[in-house]
């Protein structure tokens, strides 16, 4: 039995989790998510309390259906994929993979949910990637719902923006929501060939495809894609940019 009282989350020791968890339960309301999400995944900070929550949280999208269990499963998904682990020396593999048929089951469902907006869709979609084990993905997919990634070139370490989705897409390396500088430069971004995807790519696309959600597919092909340096004028992949913007952490595996 867990020893709540001698966990941690971001606020003290854990032993009223139970009962947040218990409150979802009964009530899932917006502010009891927001509380357990502060509590557990605090600005994407684990604890010792937020890895035992995890068995608790897959029981409660067990019992619900595919179009309701979205929240326990994101947040579960956030969990795993974190890399900023405090007080915890390292994730839990053998437990957390005790939980991943199960989870990988539920997801699958819950992505076919018929008239799911795009937005809950890349979000699901991403603790999908922490589950199949791409703990990058599983972190940083989100930002397909804002239209924007920060990169880094791999050629000159410029800082930039790539920019995917509704907004267009393109790199630049000034800021772009405000007014055009008569002086920026925005660069196109190609997107992949559907044939030239492979690993994760294939399959976050694939996933995309069979869930109905093309839109979302057709983006992730930019997310796969190639550009110029707006900075230095060299070609570079997307996904090595976005990556290179991430430098992995010490305390836990990329």
């Amino acid at each position: 039995m867990t020893d709540w009282k001698a966990l941690s989350h971001a606020y003290g020791e854990a032993s009223g989790i139970p009962a947040l968890i218990g409150e979802l339960r009964a009530n899932p309301s917006d502010t009891a998510w927001r509380d357990l999400w502060s509590c557990l995944c605090h600005q994407g900070t684990v604890y010792s309390a937020s890895y035992a929550s995890l068995q608790p949280l897959c029981e409660l999208a067990k019992a619900q259906p595919p179009s309701d269990r979205l929240s326990p499963l994101i947040m579960i998904g956030a969990i795993i994929a974190s890399d900023d682990l405090s007080g915890v020396d390292r994730r839990p593999v053998d437990a957390i993979q005790a939980l991943i048929p199960d989870l990988q089951a539920l997801a699958d469902e819950s992505m076919k949910v018929s008239g799911l907006a795009s937005e809950t869709f890349i979000y699901c979609l991403q603790a999908a990637s922490a589950f199949a084990g791409d703990l990058f993905w599983g972190r940083h997919l989100n930002h397909l719902v804002d239209g924007e990634f920060p990169g880094t070139c791999p050629d000159c370490d410029h800082d930039l923006h790539l920019v995917i989705g509704a907004h267009g897409f393109f790199t630049t390396a000034q800021e772009w929501v405000r007014p055009r500088d008569a002086n920026s430069r925005r660069n196109p971004i190609s997107a992949a060939g559907e044939h030239d995807l492979s690993g994760s790519a294939a399959w976050l696309h694939s996933t995309a495809t069979k869930c109905g959600q093309r839109q979302v597919a057709l983006w992730i092909r930019y997310v796969f894609g190639t550009a110029a340096c707006p900075a230095c004028n060299e070609p570079f992949q997307v996904a090595e940019a976005i990556a290179n913007a991430y430098p992995p952490r010490q305390n836990a595996e990329h």
